[in-house]
């Protein structure tokens, strides 16, 4: 399917990061040979001639990363009222508690790779350099407790945002959940520390 992908733009190719280019839209695709075709024709009209991996990142809305970077920033500092704030501005936007949540969940779980594989993770992860850059800073031990706990606490209550009546306040209180729960196991976790400096 690549190589079909590969083929079908074959004249609008620019830049050393072709491949990356290609890669990227295939992922996209999910699969699909349709929508792959589907997204190389939208790459192209956008591009025109010169389609680079930055373009067809533009095409595919990878810029809303910086939105996910923000959000994830504020729990990860443990800032509830900076964090329901941000997710106020996100959700007053359009975006549906749901479909957030979804997105969270997905870049929580690429920050685990970025994490776990370090440069590797590029094959995995599409995103821009500088988002990378963003996302390694978060990729921490001192953040991996919390990466954890929000894919945990999001993913019990995807059902619960799928049917509830009122799902923005499902998602805000999860928000507050990951983060008191987050800050509640490093005290525990600290704790342990401070006890086993004590002699038996």
């Amino acid at each position: 399917m690549i190589k079909q992908i590969a083929v079908f733009l074959e004249n609008n190719r620019s830049g050393s990061d072709w491949r990356r280019s290609v890669a990227c839209i295939a992922k996209a695709g999910e699969g699909s040979v349709r929508d792959m075709l589907s997204i190389a024709d939208r790459c192209v009209s956008f591009a025109g001639d010169q389609l680079t991996y930055e373009k067809v990142l533009t095409v595919l809305g990878v810029s809303e990363r910086e939105v996910l970077i923000n959000m994830a920033d504020k729990i990860l500092k443990k800032d509830t009222g900076a964090a329901l704030v941000e997710l106020d501005k996100i959700l007053s936007l359009g975006k549906t508690p749901l479909v957030f949540s979804n997105d969270l969940i997905a870049y929580f779980r690429d920050l685990l790779l970025v994490y776990s594989l370090g440069e590797k993770s590029r094959e995995i992860v599409v995103v821009r350099d500088d988002v990378f850059a963003s996302m390694k800073q978060q990729a921490t031990s001192e953040n991996y407790a919390e990466i954890l706990k929000a894919i945990e606490v999001l993913s019990s209550v995807e059902q619960e945002l799928r049917y509830s009546a009122e799902p923005r306040i499902v998602l805000e209180t999860a928000t507050i959940k990951i983060i008191n729960e987050a800050s509640l196991l490093r005290r525990v976790e600290a704790l342990e520390e401070i006890v086993k400096k004590f002699p038996r």
